[in-house]
């Protein structure tokens, strides 16, 4: 039987198309293979791309410099989900970036690369056998120990070091306009020693989380979760 799909959007682009209907009979690649060299075609060569011109994995997420990708995934012999950090070209292994056991899900990258948040149900309730209520929490690890640092500050500390660099960004953008230069993508910096400890619940409470999102700056947190019936909007300032 064909699967169908009424799905008006498109990997072309954004957008929808005037008749969404499809009709998709799945075949894995050996069975279509198998069935061409039945036929009497000889095949001499067969090339995977390794790119795709949609999100074919939507839970791995580029880091701002494209360097990295954090992605959601579960290591061997463990049931519960982790989030895991590699290079985008291919090189090194796999780094595990929660270590916590628990299921945790949904990378974000924010603060410009300097930190990630995810969802996590270590302090939360947990379901039993599959099933059940699960509530979660907005962790995040900070990549490097400026950001750390910068997280850590008192609310008035951080309004001085906020006024000290509007002074500074204010100057150095009259200096940029006149030369008419703009600033380049900053590289995401990972500071490996004392990576593992750099973490930090974000939520004051567990939730039945849907998802959440960091402001630019970090200072505020927003994130819907249902307490009742239905979900609702929340904010946190991370300072308070």
């Amino acid at each position: 039987e064909p699967i169908v799909d009424d799905d008006p959007g498109t990997y072309a682009g954004p957008g929808t198309v005037a008749h969404a209907r499809t009709y998709e009979w799945n075949h894995g690649l050996g069975e279509v293979v198998a069935a061409l060299i039945d036929a009497g075609l000889v095949i001499t060569g067969l090339q995977e791309h390794r790119e795709l011109e949609w999100s074919g994995l939507p839970q791995m997420v580029a880091g701002p410099d494209g360097r990295w990708l954090a992605f959601d995934y579960s290591v061997p012999g463990t049931a519960p989900g982790e989030v895991g950090l590699i290079q985008t070209d291919g090189k090194g292994k796999v780094i595990n970036l929660t270590k916590s056991g628990f299921s945790d899900r949904g990378a974000r990258w924010i603060m410009g690369g300097k930190a990630m948040t995810w969802l996590s149900n270590r302090d939360g309730l947990k379901a039993v056998a599959q099933s059940g209520n699960t509530q979660s929490d907005v962790y995040a690890l900070f990549l490097t120990q400026e950001s750390w640092d910068r997280f850590r500050l008192t609310k008035e500390e951080a309004a001085l070091l906020k006024e000290m660099e509007e002074k500074k960004d204010k100057a150095e953008a009259s200096t940029e306009k006149k030369e008419g230069k703009e600033g380049p993508v900053q590289a995401v910096v990972i500071d490996w020693e004392g990576l593992d400890i750099r973490k930090a619940r974000l939520t004051i409470h567990s939730s039945s989380l849907g998802d959440a999102l960091v402001s630019k700056d970090g200072e505020n947190l927003y994130f819907l979760a249902r307490f009742e019936k239905g979900m609702n909007l929340w904010t946190t300032n991370l300072r308070t």
